[in-house]
């Protein structure tokens, strides 16, 4: 139809094929699918469909499959329509309600008094590209980023964005591949194996000997039968202490150690899921930002339409086209920026995780967060803005956050610990060494000098055994001053803890309150920013319409599109800040509410609620 109605279509393919090299075959539509499949070349790469005015919609569904079959890339011009019965691309015009717009203006004009023929009535339909992510998929066809951020997307969910992930999921992850974490077990089990062997000196040590001895054959004649030439013996020995504090003391240091080492560890998972979950948020945050710069690209290229359209009907120079033109490309980069920091902060919630360094993730919105996390709901939002009742959170999360820092149960076990050694140093000067020790050696055979058959001894064993049992008590008397100089260290050792405590504790507490105050900052801005971007968008509706009329400027526009823009970000940024800040608030007070079951996350809250009732109803 269109080759018989438009014949310079032919002429127009030939240049194009002059021009760039690419063959182009006109195939015309036949009544089938069939038909029309056969007249497609076996090596075509790609195929431009145009309208069918002999094909029927189901005809022309079968023929877009039998396309996709041989993997070709195809793009339509009726657009949208096509695409989304499995086409690759096309495009699409504008918003129809910019016309009707346009319409009521003109309309509202005329009834003020307007002539109609001085009123603009060009209007350029813009044009956009839709993808068919399901028949990329289809035909192996790798989309560029550049075009998946500003094209419509139809079956996005065809599109590799990552699995689902939410923040309960990523830090058991964390805590079964994050590397920091497994290496710290491994330090824990060093740890329990020096307790272990500490108290291995405290059993019965056995020992067993075997000795085959042989002097000079001269000295042995000369013994007149006293020494044997050659002999072979063997025999055990076995020791106990009774009492010895060195080694009793040990044990109880390492196993002081050994918990110590324990609490290290859950201070280090504590501080690699902070990290987890300030990645987590980050990824969430950079999702949000690069969806406004997808908006804003939109948002842009409208306005480009626009001022086509204006420069058209006379009411605009082509330096607004230009202006907008700048804008685009500037938004452009924006975006491109914006996806490759979600990729960047993808990276970085693959290291926290320990997971491979590819993996793609979609988390979970905050919906999901404020669901199973108490620090998240609206009682504790409630809490950090309300001035008296934040006192009484503070009050019960200092408490709540002394008692549990791992680090502070860390460091009460090394205290004890080097109590313990220091207690055993000041003993040393009194407390004896008491044990006792059997030692049995039998000899198999002996060979005298004066022959070389063997002689054992009397068969009745009177002589061939030799044992030695023995009870000692040992005190060491003078070390030269060496016992005053170890109590002396370990006391310096014990005040130096106790000191690294106070100073540990001061850290737990100025920790929790920076979280505090943080989240009573951040949590009134995501309101507040939230009113600047209503107001912008209103501010921007306006414009926009003085704009379209012709009684503003395009400084007044971009003015007005750039607040809207940044007032976006800016609501972003409060509400994903305020989520890190709740994130610090939970290390800080060391109870991380997605490792706990819900029973448990339910009693928290209640004892929140009744210490946060106590203590205001206690303040004046």
């Amino acid at each position: 139809y269109y080759l018989k109605n438009i014949p310079e279509l032919k002429t127009r393919a030939d240049a194009y094929e002059k021009e760039t090299g690419i063959r182009l075959d006109l195939v015309s539509f036949a009544t089938t699918a069939e038909k029309t499949m056969a007249g497609i070349p076996p090596d075509a790469q790609a195929v431009y469909i145009t309208p069918s005015v002999i094909m029927d919609d189901a005809e022309l569904g079968r023929l877009i499959g039998f396309i996709n079959a041989r993997k070709l890339p195809s793009f339509s011009m009726m657009g949208e329509i096509d695409v989304e019965q499995g086409v690759l691309a096309g495009q699409r015009s504008g918003d129809p309600i910019r016309i009707i717009r346009r319409l009521a203006l003109n309309i509202q004009q005329i009834l003020l008094g307007a002539s109609p023929e001085t009123l603009p009535v060009v209007m350029d339909d813009p044009l956009r590209t839709v993808l068919n992510a399901r028949t990329a998929r289809q035909i192996g066809v790798d989309l560029p980023y550049a075009l998946l951020l500003t094209a419509q997307i139809i079956h996005s969910d065809e599109l590799e964005i990552g699995k689902p992930l939410n923040l309960s999921q990523a830090y058991q992850m964390a805590l079964e591949s994050n590397p920091a974490i497994t290496g710290g077990r491994e330090e824990v089990k060093k740890s329990e194996e020096d307790r272990l062997r500490a108290r291995s000196s405290l059993f019965p040590q056995v020992n067993g000997n075997l000795q085959y001895a042989q002097i000079d054959e001269d000295r042995a004649r000369s013994s007149m039968g006293l020494q044997p030439w050659k002999s072979k013996t063997g025999g055990f020995g076995l020791t106990q202490i009774i009492f010895n504090d060195p080694a009793i003391s040990g044990f109880r240091a390492y196993s002081r150690l050994y918990q110590s080492k324990r609490f290290e560890q859950t201070n280090l998972e504590l501080d690699t899921l902070t990290r987890v979950g300030e990645a987590y948020i980050n990824l969430l945050t950079r999702r949000a930002l690069l969806q406004i710069d997808i908006d804003n690209y939109g948002l842009i290229q409208n306005y480009l339409d626009l001022a086509k359209n204006r420069y058209k009907s006379g009411v605009a120079g082509p330096e607004e086209i230009y202006r907008w033109e700048t804008q685009l490309t500037s938004a452009r980069s924006s975006l491109l920026n914006s996806q490759a920091q979600l990729s960047i902060a993808q990276t970085l919630l693959n290291q926290t995780l320990g997971t491979d360094m590819n993996a793609l993730w979609n988390p979970a919105d905050e919906q999901q967060l404020v669901e199973s996390n108490p620090f998240f709901a609206p009682r504790f939002t409630d809490l950090i803005n309300s001035d008296r009742q934040f006192d009484a959170l503070r009050t019960f999360l200092r408490h709540y956050a002394l008692r549990n820092a791992p680090e502070l149960q860390a460091l009460d076990f090394a205290i004890e610990a080097q109590e313990i050694t220091l207690n055993q140093y000041k003993r040393r000067f009194i407390a004896p060494t008491v044990g006792v020790s059997l030692d049995y050696d039998h000899s198999f055979d002996q060979t005298m000098a004066s022959t070389d058959e063997p002689s054992p001894f009397s068969t009745s064993g009177a002589d061939d055994n030799n044992w030695t049992a023995a009870l000692v008590a040992s005190w060491p008397l003078f070390e030269g001053g060496g016992k005053a100089s170890d109590v002396r260290k370990a006391q310096a050792e014990v005040n130096r803890l106790r000191e690294l405590r106070v100073q540990t504790e001061q850290a737990v507490i100025q920790r929790l309150y920076e979280a505090l105050y943080s989240t009573s900052g951040s949590s009134p801005s995501i309101a507040l920013t939230q009113q600047a971007v209503e107001f912008a968008r209103k501010n921007l509706q306006v414009i926009q319409e003085k704009y379209a009329q012709g009684t503003v400027s395009i400084i007044d526009l971009l003015d007005a599109q750039n607040e809207v823009f940044q007032q976006e970000q800016r609501a972003a940024l409060a509400k994903y800040q305020f989520m890190l800040d709740i994130i610090k608030a939970q290390r800080a007070t060391a109870w991380i509410p997605e490792l706990h079951s819900a029973e448990e996350r339910t009693l928290w809250l209640n004892e929140l609620n009744t210490t946060v009732q106590m203590v205001s109803e206690d303040t004046p």
